[in-house]
């Protein structure tokens, strides 16, 4: 079913944009500290 394909890639998306957010202000907080 492609509209299930594309709801899952833009789960998919939302996961990996999540995951750089938060990896990102990790590191912002170890390199300010």
């Amino acid at each position: 079913n492609l509209k299930q394909i594309e709801e899952s890639e833009a789960a998919k998306d939302v996961t990996v944009a999540q995951w750089l957010w938060k990896t990102s202000e990790k590191w912002t907080k170890l390199n300010v500290s």
